[in-house]
């Protein structure tokens, strides 16, 4: 008997126009998966704009105090044309985590965030100084700036 292997369809293009682009709930783990662990554009998990969870009044106050950005306005990262996310490597154990590097009103913003049932969770942001070079050696690299 053969045994016939399905074989994987081959990664589209990251490069978005402003919408994210998958066709299933669980295409964007092998998104990220085939691709390095990076993906780059505006948008690229869904072919809407993308949808989130409200945030936690709470963290969300917490937040600003602390890094001074609230989870509403980190928002604003997965708009940046030259804003891209990579995986969390060291905390995702129990689900795939995420960050954002992108640009909001000409700072460099960290967004962390995970994706549940198609929207994405934002638990944390940042104006971290480190982001400055990873964003611009991030394309520097790709030979996109």
């Amino acid at each position: 008997m053969r045994l016939l292997r399905r074989s994987a369809p081959s990664p589209r293009p990251l490069q978005g126009s402003g919408d994210f682009s998958s066709t299933g709930t669980d295409d964007w783990k092998s998104i990220f998966l085939r691709n390095n662990d990076w993906a780059s554009g505006p948008s690229v998990l869904f072919k809407m704009k993308p949808k989130f969870e409200p945030p936690d009044p709470i963290k969300n106050a917490e937040n600003k105090r602390k890094h001074g950005i609230t989870l509403y306005e980190a928002r604003k990262a997965f708009d940046d044309p030259g804003g891209f996310s990579r995986r969390d490597k060291s905390h995702s154990e129990s689900e795939l985590r995420f960050f954002r590097y992108g640009k909001i009103n000409n700072k460099y913003c960290v967004v962390r965030y995970v994706i549940r049932a198609g929207k994405i969770r934002i638990f944390g942001a940042g104006y971290w100084r480190k982001a400055r070079s990873i964003y611009e050696n991030f394309h520097e690299e790709k030979g996109t700036h």
